[in-house]
């Protein structure tokens, strides 16, 4: 079957309308004529039968193929730098610096960050182009290539380990958080960043769009308590956990937003957007 723009405007306006179907308001009865209105135009309309290119990637390949332009424009790159950076200042502070594992680093955007606060950091990550990036980024810092299961850094060794946006693509949390207890020091901390589980299921992907061809990475659909329960089967205390909603640039970036402003809007607004745990090894 053929993905057209058809499936993602019906679909968000259904989930629009399940949102508030409840609610005695007159934009539930508009939003269900829109509905009905979409619906009986899709096969009809040249703009909504327009093919949508959706294909899954193998982690590796997609994010070879998006080396050169992963760091933006990505308004979620950017909303979470935002949301963390206070986040990050804090831990520099209670640490004095020390040394770091940027585990996923990808382009090193958040090595770099580090660095600056710093810490002495060692970046890992699965992809050599993103690899290749980081290095061209973040000069004269020790990059190696490892998954998450099985990081190429010694037991005890390192006091601080990130993550952003690159556990969501595992199947299993239970041995990467695993991992990140191994490498800790006793007292070190742990600061991974997901998109939030709650916008995956909701259709979100690592998605890398190109006019109307939407390739991806998938990202794990998983409850947060996931997170939380591999992280303390790990060994790990959880000390805080952060679930900011979607900005407006957020909304806005949506391909469609230009399209259906008021539909997009209705749909996402007010979702979570981003998951941030904090953690710590006793």
């Amino acid at each position: 079957m053929t993905t057209t723009l058809a499936h993602y405007v019906l679909g968000l306006s259904g989930f629009a309308l399940l949102r508030r179907w409840y609610e005695d308001d007159p934009q539930v009865a508009e939003r269900f004529s829109h509905l009905i209105e979409l619906a009986a135009a899709a096969e009809g309309d040249e703009l909504l039968t327009l093919a949508l290119g959706t294909r899954e990637m193998e982690m590796v390949d997609g994010y070879t193929e998006w080396s050169g332009r992963y760091d933006g424009p990505n308004p979620l790159i950017e909303f979470e730098e935002s949301f963390c950076l206070p986040l990050y200042q804090a831990l520099a502070a209670e640490q004095s610096g020390g040394r770091a594992l940027d585990a996923g680093c990808g382009t090193g955007r958040t090595t770099k960050r580090l660095v600056g606060l710093g810490y002495d950091v060692i970046g890992t990550d699965l992809t050599p182009a993103m690899l290749d990036k980081a290095r061209e980024n973040v000069p004269d810092i020790e990059f190696r290539e490892g998954p998450f299961e099985a990081l190429p850094v010694d037991d005890a060794s390192v006091d601080l380990v990130t993550s952003t946006l690159a556990v969501c693509h595992v199947e299993d949390l239970w041995p990467v958080f695993a991992e990140f207890a191994r490498v800790l020091r006793p007292g070190g901390r742990v600061f991974v960043t997901d998109p939030h589980p709650t916008a995956t299921l909701c259709g979100g992907q690592a998605f890398f769009p190109d006019g109307f061809d939407f390739p991806f990475v998938r990202n794990q659909g998983r409850p947060v308590a996931d997170y939380f329960t591999a992280a303390t089967a790990a060994g790990l205390t959880v000390s805080a956990l952060h679930e900011p909603v979607i900005s407006d640039a957020g909304i806005e970036a949506d391909p469609m937003f230009g399209l259906y402003p008021e539909l997009i809007r209705s749909a996402r607004g007010g979702i979570p957007w981003l998951l941030v745990i904090e953690a710590t090894k006793p």
